[in-house]
């Protein structure tokens, strides 16, 4: 009587006929000559164990060692295919993916940071501050471009009436905000600079407000 993990390892039929797949699948794969070989290998164990099958139906309890090694050579070398493949298709689709991202140029993407009631009035009333020094410097440390954008940006009523229905001037019908825009070489990386970037122009406005506060509570 065989052990009983010889006798689960060959009653998976299923198991059987994947592997046999996978073995035909690996020889016509575009592998090493190696790979190649160790494919063969495994085809001519199973081969092998067909044939020793054979002879045990015939002699029962009859080369049981030989039956065992057999086994433990086919997982063996089952598992050497195995991972091998996984490697594979995971190089491969690190190949397919880096493409891509080679592939990609000049991705420009933004994002919109709506102002305050008290911080639209504050650039009304200070226009000429509210975009200087602080903002500048925001722009050089996250690589952003950043941009006053809607409705009292320009500071001229008559010219936005005018400018407001041409291509290119829709945003003077919008409340006031600022546009935060990045651009880089890979959509990954752009995104993670206007991350950055509206955080950081986020985190510039509370402490600006947080600053008016403080001077109209000592007023």
């Amino acid at each position: 009587m065989k052990p009983s993990w010889i006798v689960n390892f060959e009653k998976n039929e299923a198991e059987m006929e994947a592997i046999n797949y996978f073995i035909n699948n690996c020889i016509n794969q575009s592998l090493t000559d190696h790979d190649k070989d160790v494919a063969r290998y495994l085809n001519e164990l199973f081969v092998d164990l067909q044939e020793l099958n054979g002879i045990e139906a015939e002699y029962p309890g009859l080369l049981l060692h030989v039956h065992a090694l057999l086994i433990a050579e086919i997982n063996r070398v089952w598992n050497l295919l195995r991972e091998k493949q996984f490697d594979n298709q995971m190089n491969s689709f690190e190949n397919e993916w880096q493409s891509q991202i080679l592939g990609e140029t000049n991705v420009t993407l933004q994002e919109k940071i709506a102002l305050s009631r008290e911080q639209i009035v504050d650039y009304v009333r200070k226009a000429k501050n509210f975009h200087s020094a602080p903002l500048k410097s925001l722009e050089k440390e996250t690589d952003c471009q950043i941009l006053i954008r809607g409705k009292g940006s320009l500071l001229d009523h008559r010219r936005e009436s005018r400018l407001k229905n041409y291509p290119g001037w829709e945003h003077l019908s919008e409340s006031l905000h600022l546009l935060v825009r990045a651009n880089d070489e890979t959509i990954t990386r752009c995104t993670m600079k206007l991350a950055n970037g509206v955080r950081r122009v986020k985190q510039y406005l509370r402490e600006k407000q947080s600053i008016n506060n403080n001077q109209s509570k000592k007023q």
